[in-house]
C-alpha cells in the first residue's frame, strides 16, 4: 500500500520558565474514539519534544485526498495531555489546579483564541489560567480526569477553516525569595545583609525565624515576589558590616544559590508577604 502523509496541524507546547521556552515534559495520548476516527479516516499523530503533530494520508482509499476535503468531514479529535515532570506545579502559575480532582481543558472552539508567534492559542489569554481548569462534577460534559499527575484534555474540531499551527503556553509562578542563616558561623556575622550583586538592592531583614526542628535562624526576604526561571537573571550575595546609607559591606558569600523549585520548603516566613504568594527558601 502506498501511504503519503502530510501534517494536518501542529500543537506547540511552550513554558516561559524554560530558557528556550519549549515545554518538553509532556506526553499526549489520543482517546479511544479518536484512535477509531484516525483509523477510519487514514490519520495518525506523533509526539515530539515540545509539540504534537497530527497528520493524514493524502492517498486515501485509492485516490488523492486534499486537506480541504478531510476538513469537510466535521471530525473532532480528543487527546489527553500528560505532564511528566513531578515538579511542574512548583514552577507553574496554575491556581486552583488539583491533580485527580480537576483537569486542564484546551480547545480551538471553546475560547476566544488569540494568535501567538507559535500559532493560535488553545486557551483564552496569552497563557493557561484558571479559566482552563475544569471540575468533572461541575462540568459533566467534560472528560473525566484519569490520572493523579497534572494532565489536560485537548479537543480539536476539524473545521474547514482549521489553522495549521496551534499553541498551549504556560507561565511560571512567582514566590518571595527567603535566605535563612542557620550555620553557627553565619549567625555570628555582624550586621549581615543580602544584596543584589549589581543593583545593590537589599532584602528585608534580618529577622529571627523558628525552623521546624526548633532551631532558630536569621531570615532575609526579597522586597517583591520574583518569577521562577530555569536560568534566573538576578544574583544576590551575603555581606556583613553592611552600611545601607553608604552601600558598603564585606562580602561573605559572593553569589548565593537561587531557590530550587525541586526543594521548596514549608518554612514559615517571619515577614508579611502578599496573600496567595509562596515563599521559596534557601537555608545556609
Amino acid at each position: 500500500m502506498n501511504f503519503q502523509f502530510e501534517i494536518l496541524f501542529t500543537i506547540s507546547l511552550r513554558h516561559a520558565y524554560f530558557e528556550d521556552g519549549v515545554f518538553r515534559a509532556c506526553n499526549a495520548v489520543a482517546t479511544a474514539d479518536t484512535r477509531e476516527i484516525m483509523k477510519r479516516y487514514g490519520m495518525g499523530y506523533k509526539v515530539l519534544p515540545g509539540k504534537i503533530q497530527v497528520f493524514y494520508d493524502t492517498r486515501f482509499a485509492g485516490s488523492n485526498r486534499s486537506r480541504a476535503s478531510l476538513l469537510k468531514e466535521g471530525l473532532v479529535l480528543g487527546f489527553e495531555l500528560q505532564v511528566t515532570d513531578a515538579h511542574f506545579l512548583a514552577y507553574t502559575s496554575l491556581p486552583y489546579y488539583q491533580p485527580s480532582v480537576t483537569a486542564m481543558y484546551f480547545s480551538n472552539t471553546d475560547f476566544d483564541n488569540a494568535d501567538s508567534p507559535y500559532g493560535t492559542l488553545l486557551h483564552a489569554g496569552e497563557a493557561v489560567t484558571v479559566a482552563n481548569i475544569v471540575c468533572p462534577v461541575a462540568n459533566p460534559g467534560k472528560p473525566q480526569p484519569i490520572s493523579p499527575v497534572p494532565h489536560g484534555i485537548i479537543d480539536m474540531a476539524l473545521t474547514e477553516t482549521l489553522e495549521e499551527q496551534f499553541c498551549i503556553a504556560f507561565t511560571p509562578g512567582t514566590a518571595y525569595w527567603q535566605y535563612i542563616l542557620l550555620s553557627d558561623h553565619l549567625k555570628e556575622l555582624h550586621n549581615p545583609s543580602v544584596i543584589h550583586k549589581d543593583t545593590r538592592e537589599a532584602f528585608k531583614g534580618p529577622a529571627r525565624v523558628m525552623m521546624p526542628d526548633g532551631k532558630e535562624g536569621i531570615a532575609f526576604i526579597s522586597g517583591e515576589a520574583m518569577v521562577y526561571s530555569q536560568k534566573p537573571s538576578k544574583f544576590f550575595q551575603l555581606v556583613e558590616e553592611y552600611d545601607a546609607q553608604q552601600d558598603k559591606g564585606k562580602v561573605v558569600i559572593p553569589m548565593l544559590p537561587n531557590p530550587d523549585v525541586k526543594h521548596i520548603t514549608g518554612i514559615r516566613s517571619p515577614f508579611e508577604i502578599e496573600e496567595g504568594v509562596g515563599c521559596a527558601c534557601v537555608v545556609l
